[in-house]
């Protein structure tokens, strides 16, 4: 659709509208840019801007590998079952005494309310990105309208008291920590925020990762007794910059013209959403397709920082959990899926950037854990590349990411046709992973390659690793048979991806039994789990898909049946649209709708956020992980509407 009134008019329909005072960060109204992220909402007599930022990580400490431990000491022990139960290895609690790498909350700005609100009546305008909310009292009312700019680190707000209420005070302030987040930046040595004024400004700044620094910088100026506007900003850099002034000199700038910053915030989104748009006959649905489509504007930019865990959006009363971080074992696959059909392929450049670029650290990974070459990648790592987290061997000790991952790279060459793209990123990337592959794989007597230490993504214990997991063997045949095919594409010498195509000839088939594919060879799925990591090769993988033969045809059938007689209970959030998305490949519309109406419906929160937990009290899955705003459930629901 090319005309603009149109487009605007669609996504307009869809706008996020409130008939409350949002009282919870998890219930806010969502701003971001890819960069910065804010939330809007009320505590008590409070209008609270929290503020977070992609860059600011605690990364002193490097979890990639687990220090005095080599892959022939690991498999041994797994082998032998003689772990022992001391080390830091398999130390299920968080070490009072140590760093480890973690995403870091940023900090606020607070408004003084006469009261807590009697009443409020929100908006969030998808297509300008923008906001609106008045909140009532007794005496009067505020009025408040603004935008986090889609370009710059800015928040700019207009605040108008109407009847009898004053104009509110604000104030900046550090993260509100819990209690063991305050213990965790003891532990960490982080000195106390520094507060101050400059003129109309005020700021905190906090020193973190040891030389690192950021500041939270507010002004407010008033136009009348009724009328101010408040520029927000923030910045990181060195410990010793001054970085207060560079706040301060960011925000004379953006006084100069702010007419001209405003059109340039609508002209960003307004190409955004120009970008697709989508009709369905389920309302509901297409509202929350645009919803997820504007979290993805807010969380993602072409030259910006791959879209961690829980964006830009992690609130400033913990350090956020599951280390903030790229989960690879779903959730950075899951963040990126709705690209593709939605034509912004362009926003997984930065991860496909940073993955080659530190592909030195993870071929240096390889040779030194594994004692060959290739590359190896921690499961859990930071924007920079870094494994981040405190239990090393669960996590980052996780064969198959490295290959899921491979799989976004060659999605975009087939998306695109960019043949630069393929030679000079994907390539690299896919033929690095190859080869840890080549060296990993162990041969039976018989000539056939095992996986000898396999995982299954979260099932059973997150300790536990078996023998050719259904996870681990699809995703080698992928790799595998996608390197080939770049190879050709490429026109590279035959010997380039001979070694991959013998190997491919020895590989293991899928485990499966009269239950269909199993989740290790031998160990069928027992339970209801969350992690569909046994079925990839269905989805999204696609090789065994119902366009194959009879046989396969059969194992898809009996492997879905299977997970629908074991059930729901002990799913999370995100499994409905994962099991949407397997629906939808296999055909069956029914249940992918179903799925997808229970997400919408049970699932999430107004403000479209999945928390981790089953807040209705619904009973049909259990998710109880504390409120963890993770993005990948909408993302995923948004690839399964398309």
């Amino acid at each position: 659709m090319n005309d603009p009134l149109a487009v605007r008019k669609m996504v307009t329909r869809h706008d996020l509208h409130y008939d409350f005072a949002p009282a919870s960060f998890f219930e806010g109204i969502p701003l971001g840019n890819g960069e910065m992220g804010g939330m809007v909402f009320f505590a008590q007599d409070r209008l609270v801007l929290n503020l977070d930022r992609t860059d600011v990580w605690e990364r002193r400490a490097d979890q990639s590998l687990e220090p005095g431990m080599d892959f022939r000491k690991a498999l041994q022990q797994a082998r032998e079952g003689s772990f022992d139960p001391t080390s830091r290895l398999f130390d299920r609690n968080r070490p009072p005494d140590e760093i480890w790498g973690n995403k870091l909350p940023l900090g606020r700005v607070e408004w003084k309310l006469p009261a807590a609100p009697a009443s409020c009546q929100a908006r969030l305008a998808l297509y300008e990105a923008t906001f609106s909310l008045e909140v009532f009292f007794a005496s009067g009312s505020l009025a408040i309208r603004g935008y986090l700019h889609a370009c710059q680190n800015l928040v700019f707000l207009a605040l108008e008291s109407r009847g009898e209420v004053d104009l509110p005070r604000y104030q900046v302030s550090a993260p509100h920590l819990d209690e063991p987040g305050r213990k965790l930046m003891q532990v960490w040595n982080y000195p106390a925020p520094e507060y101050g004024e400059r003129g109309a400004d005020r700021y905190v700044t906090q020193v973190y990762s040891g030389d690192e620094k950021y500041v939270l910088c507010a002004r407010s100026q008033a136009s009348s007794p009724f009328r101010t506007t408040c520029a927000i900003t923030t910045a990181r850099g060195g410990a010793g910059e001054d970085l207060p002034a560079m706040a301060a000199a960011f925000l004379d700038e953006r006084q100069e013209d702010p007419e001209k910053d405003a059109a340039q915030h609508t002209r960003w989104w307004a190409d955004f959403w120009s970008r697709s748009q989508l009709s369905v006959p389920d309302s509901a649905l297409e509202r929350l397709w645009y919803m997820e489509i504007y979290k993805l504007g807010c969380n993602a930019r072409p030259d910006g920082h791959p879209i961690s865990i829980m964006g830009v959006w992690n609130p400033d009363t913990r350090i956020p959990p599951c280390y903030g971080d790229l989960h690879h074992n779903l959730e950075t696959e899951m963040n990126y899926w709705p690209i593709f059909a939605s034509n912004h392929i362009e926003l997984a450049l930065p991860l496909y950037d940073m993955l080659v670029r530190e592909l030195p650290r993870f071929e240096a990974n390889c040779r030194e854990f594994f004692g060959w070459d290739g590359a190896h990648l921690p499961a859990n790592m930071d924007i920079y590349g870094q494994g981040v987290g405190f239990l090393w061997f669960p996590w980052n000790l996780q064969m198959g990411v490295g290959a899921w991952l491979g799989q976004h790279f060659w999605l975009h060459y087939l998306y695109s046709g960019d043949r630069d793209f393929l030679r000079q990123l994907a390539w690299p990337y896919l033929e690095a992973v190859g080869r840890f592959w080549l060296g990993f794989l162990e041969a039976d007597a018989d000539g056939i390659l095992h996986v000898p230490w396999s995982y299954s993504p979260e099932y059973d214990d997150v300790v536990r690793k078996g023998r050719d997991s259904a996870f681990d063997l699809a995703l080698v045949r992928f790799l595998f048979s996608t390197i080939i095919e770049a190879a050709k594409v490429l026109e590279l010498d035959e010997g380039t991806h001979a070694p991959y195509r013998e190997a491919l000839e020895q590989l293991a088939p899928l485990p499966v039994d009269e239950s269909g594919i199993q989740v290790y060879a031998g160990r069928p799925l027992e339970y209801s789990h969350r992690h569909f990591s046994h079925l990839l090769a269905i989805h999204p993988l696609g090789f065994l898909n119902i366009e194959g033969s009879p046989e396969e045809r059969d194992l898809i059938e009996r492997s879905l049946t299977h997970l629908r007689q074991i059930g729901t209970g002990n799913w999370s959030g995100w499994s409905f649209p994962w099991m949407a998305l397997i629906a939808c490949r296999v055909q069956r519309p029914g249940t992918a709708h179903a799925m997808l109406r229970f997400y919408t419906d049970q699932v999430i929160l107004l403000s479209s956020l999945q928390v981790s937990v089953d807040w209705r009290k619904t009973g049909f899955y259990t998710a109880e992980h504390g409120f963890i705003n993770t993005l990948e459930a909408g993302f995923g629901a948004a690839a399964a509407i398309m």
